[in-house]
């Protein structure tokens, strides 16, 4: 991606002579002259292709149509009230999530995966009591549990397209009034939350000015992702394509993510970069027609877990174009190896970025291994993440690497800090590689190292 100075990103964060919002990241492609696609989204629940464009004044004037819904709902304009959204990442998810902002309210993007416990958590350490909801099944199911767990809770239904898109009405723009832009723009203007793999997921704040940050470090390509909105990573690759007049097609949230789906859907878009988790990407790599239209795409990328070195060899030695893209939600995209030399096959080490460089300090823990430190400088650091006084304000990310031995600012992330297994000898594996060599078996789904201890009997 665009490896850009400090200053450069500050300029554009203050595109206009102002610091920008959330929301007006469509109100500056609504105000272009010439209008190009920027979101594409299936027109048929049932098919993964026949997709329908929008352009920045198409999205402009739903998400106005849906601020006036919501507001009919209830939600009162800079209330500043976090509302929880859980529902599909489809193009109502789209649209409610901008007129939240545009409304000045706190989004709470929820996984449609996570339990009624899992959703109670967040909503109580974020103070969210409305909820707007998608209609499928499972969510269904886990807001009748929580109707029982918190009967005050106010339940919004999703607003529909035949509600939001209305192209013949008169255009009415929502205007909110913000007093202090340069105040607010370092303001909460969305929760986003962890996986839960260790416990109950906890929520991750993040600001306007934050958000911003992540969207200039595209690559200017039309994208596909698939990864869902309610997944941070799936938001900020969105967004840097929209930003950069680039349309950004998302997979159908209502079919299955099947190997066939994604084909059908990449062989329809020609994306110019294809944004993957590493158990899309193996989906797709186990099929010749899969990794022939990965290597129709200038990028293909994966993020959101480590890709296993054997999957990623297999694909780049079969032509593709692949690199990682690294992040966290604390901080959004810290660096990636989508930029390489010819004959650069080092897939695996994301080079960070430089502006984000003075921010990012890479501490020796043990010989040759080192965890990444995000300084309290960083610029999409709330001061909620800091963990640590070592340094004061600091974000100790528990993110292990070791470095390139020749390219400079490379690295290659191994494992987290508390996914070392400490064997009997007392000698430390890093167990995810050998979890990806397993993987790499097409009679294997999944594979799983476990540490277990003996049972002392007396």
């Amino acid at each position: 991606m665009a490896n850009i100075s400090a200053e450069v990103v500050e300029d554009r964060i203050r595109e206009f002579g102002r610091p920008l919002m959330l929301d007006d990241l469509i109100r500056v492609r609504a105000s272009d002259e010439v209008q190009v696609p920027i979101l594409g989204y299936p027109r048929h629940k049932d098919k993964a292709g026949d997709y329908e464009l929008f352009t920045g004044k198409d999205l402009d004037r739903m998400i106005d149509e849906t601020c006036r819904l919501l507001m009919k709902a209830g939600i009162e304009m800079n209330s500043f009230k976090t509302v929880g959204l859980f529902a599909p990442s489809d193009l109502a998810f789209v649209v409610t999530l901008f007129a939240l902002s545009r409304l000045g309210c706190r989004a709470l993007t929820i996984s449609i995966r996570l339990s009624e416990p899992a959703c109670l958590n967040l909503m109580e350490r974020t103070a969210c009591d409305t909820i707007i909801t998608g209609s499928t099944v499972r969510i269904a199911a886990t807001i009748d549990g929580l109707k029982k767990s918190r009967p005050e809770l106010n339940i919004i239904p999703m607003p529909s397209r035949a509600e939001f898109d209305k192209p013949d009405s008169p255009p009415e723009p929502v205007i909110r009034p913000i007093p202090d832009r340069e105040a607010e723009h370092t303001q909460l203007a969305l929760f986003g939350h962890s996986s839960g793999s260790t416990g109950l997921p906890k929520p991750l704040s993040l600001s306007h000015r934050s958000i911003l940050n992540n969207i200039y470090f595209g690559t200017g390509c039309k994208a596909f992702n698939a990864l869902p909105w309610y997944h941070l990573h799936g938001l900020f690759t969105s967004f840097q394509a929209i930003y950069m007049r680039k349309t950004a097609h998302l997979y159908n949230a209502d079919l299955p993510l099947t190997a066939e789906h994604l084909i059908t859907a990449l062989k329809e878009i020609q994306p110019e970069i294809c944004h993957t988790v590493p158990y899309v990407l193996k989906l797709m790599a186990e099929r010749q027609d899969g990794i022939e239209v990965l290597k129709r795409c200038k990028f293909v990328t994966a993020a959101g877990a480590r890709t296993p070195d054997e999957l990623g060899d297999r694909v780049v030695q079969q032509g593709v174009k692949f690199g990682i893209i690294f992040g966290m939600t604390e901080v959004g995209h810290v660096g990636d190896s989508i930029f390489r030399e010819p004959g650069d096959d080092s897939w695996e080490y994301i080079r960070t970025y430089e502006s984000l460089r003075p921010h990012v300090h890479f501490k020796e823990i043990g010989k040759g291994v080192y965890e990444a430190v995000y300084l309290k400088s960083h610029p999409a650091l709330m001061p909620a993440s800091s963990n640590s006084n070592d340094p004061p304000g600091s974000f100790h990310s528990r993110d292990l690497y070791t470095r390139h031995p020749t390219i400079e600012h490379a690295w290659k992330y191994v494992a987290r800090q508390d996914d070392r297994i400490t064997l009997l000898s007392g000698e430390k594996i890093l167990p995810l590689g050998m979890e990806g060599a397993v993987r790499e078996s097409l009679l294997v789904r999944d594979a799983l190292m476990l540490q277990l201890y003996p049972i002392m009997s007396s």
